[in-house]
């Protein structure tokens, strides 16, 4: 089976179960042993490793973007494992959530990216590797496997786990052994969000409501509300909250189907 034929027999094979995973090969590398596999890239468009005339891509440096990088022009969003300080951390761009790492005999790295529900969506997780000199790099046509889903609730993941030859030299001594979980799970699309001001004796005294679309960065709490409640309007669905501290967070979602978190400030 060619290569297009295989992944395209693969994704058929995946969209049939709501809870889906792939383990990405053992077997990838980067152009040298030496080099350390530090995380993923991950895409919702598969990154093929010959150019548009057909010829084979090399490897697509990255750029540092913060504490994470930019591939060229290439649109996706990162987790890596970094060094700080003699110690190994972990970062991702801000769509990335709830990033987790743990160590022990094996360091691991795991991050979740929230896509609107409702909808087909793919992810390709790049290995991302760097050289002992500092450069980082992502091997195109390295992706492993896709899949798609369009239930609210759907869930994705890709995994894999790695042992270098060279590792992150630290205080502590050398790490060599390390996992890599990213996971694509679905959530509902938020449709407006009403902000409701009470006093102390619990009356509503103001109430501010706002499309998706036109939500404002600020509102103005009044000089006699005690407290403000925020309700969250989906499909079908109302979630009320509290509000505590001088941000309401709410959740919006990008043109390619990612949620991010983003904040109206309290003034």
């Amino acid at each position: 089976m060619n290569k297009k034929g295989y992944w395209a027999a693969l994704s058929l094979v995946l969209m049939i179960s709501l809870l889906t995973g792939c383990r990405l090969a053992d077997k990838e590398k980067g152009q040298t042993s030496e080099d350390l596999l530090i995380g993923f890239f991950v895409t919702l468009d598969y990154i093929g490793s010959e150019d548009e005339h057909g010829r084979e891509r090399g490897p697509i440096y990255g750029k540092e973007k913060g504490d994470t990088y930019q591939f060229e022009d290439l649109k996706g969003y990162g987790m890596y494992f970094k060094m700080y300080d003699d110690a190994v951390s972990g970062v991702s761009d801000g769509e990335i959530r709830e990033l987790k790492i743990t160590g022990g005999d094996q360091f691991s790295l795991e991050g979740t990216l929230y896509v609107e529900g409702g909808k087909k969506h793919s992810m390709y997780a790049n290995a991302v590797y760097q050289t002992s000199d500092g450069k980082v790099y992502l091997m195109p046509g390295q992706t492993g496997c896709s899949a798609e889903f369009d239930e609210e609730g759907d869930a994705l993941y890709q995994d894999m786990k790695y042992e270098s030859s060279e590792g992150f030299k630290t205080k502590h001594g050398e790490l060599k052994k390390f996992s890599y979980k990213i996971n694509m799970k679905s959530a509902p699309d938020l449709q407006k969000i009403v902000i409701k001001q009470f006093d102390k004796g619990d009356n509503v005294i103001s109430t501010t409501a706002m499309n998706a679309d036109s939500i404002r960065k600020q509102v103005k709490k009044l000089k006699n509300a005690s407290y403000i409640m925020v309700e969250y309007y989906t499909k079908g669905r109302v979630e009320r909250k509290i509000c505590e501290g001088d941000t309401i967070e709410y959740s919006h979602t990008k043109k390619d189907g990612v949620i991010i978190i983003k904040d109206i400030t309290i003034v």
